[in-house]
């Protein structure tokens, strides 16, 4: 190597020490992770992917990866973190949610879970204010509402976020409860006399009945205002 080499090798920028290149995924599996991704939140109405997503393992490990290296990039180690300014704004387009969920978030999906199943058994996300058959989802359900509330006053108070506010928009919750008391209330009475028959063979609830003295009462009440239907 000759003095005029090296000169005429730096004039071009020639770098003598190779530094490490970002190794960056293939972007055909990042697209098609992507769509994975867009089509679980059209079947479920969220991007949380399950840490251990059955129907689809590597679509839960790369969900994971991406906020991995997105806490890398936070921190400045770019050269760890294997995202792109236009991956990172292909995700957040659709709602995607960065930060690593805590024990608070974990707590919270797994109420929303739970309310999907009510939603399952009885067509709307209405829960009972004094539900005795879930009680922690019921005041989950109310604290939903407050914490909207909140919300949309601007308060920093507010521990519901755009994301929370999409999960449950996405399943059809009910954030005011005006008018919804009563129906909500009949509703359950009525899926409990349905239980009652299938243990009894009948509707003749007593009126002291011990095991649940509210259906026992709201039996009669449907009695009650039947005859005076009637009458009228």
């Amino acid at each position: 190597m000759t003095q005029e080499r090296i000169n005429l090798l730096q004039e071009v920028g020639f770098e003598w020490s190779a530094r490490k290149v970002k190794k960056v995924p293939d972007e055909v599996e990042f697209q098609a992770r992507l769509s994975e991704l867009m089509k679980y939140k059209e079947e479920h109405g969220d991007l949380l992917v399950p840490a251990k997503y059955q129907p689809n393992i590597k679509l839960s490990s790369w969900v994971k990866q991406q906020r991995i290296q997105y806490k890398s990039f936070k921190e400045g180690k770019e050269s760890e973190s294997q995202l792109t300014a236009a991956r990172m704004a292909a995700l957040e387009s659709i709602g995607f949610v960065w930060p690593l969920r805590t024990k608070l978030d974990k707590k919270w999906n797994y109420r929303l879970e739970e309310l999907k199943k009510f939603k399952e058994e009885h067509d709307h996300c209405r829960v009972p204010d004094k539900y005795p058959l879930n009680p922690q989802l019921a005041t989950w359900v109310s604290t939903q509402r407050v914490q909207f509330r909140l919300y949309k006053e601007g308060t920093k108070q507010s521990m519901i976020t755009p994301a929370r506010i999409e999960a449950l928009d996405a399943i059809g919750f009910d954030w005011g409860r005006e008018g919804c008391s009563d129906l909500v209330d009949w509703e359950v009475r009525y899926e409990e006399l349905r239980q009652y028959k299938e243990q009894h063979g009948h509707c003749r609830v007593p009126r002291a009945f011990k095991e649940n003295q509210q259906l026992g009462n709201w039996v009669h009440t449907q009695v009650r205002e039947r005859l005076s239907s009637c009458a009228t």
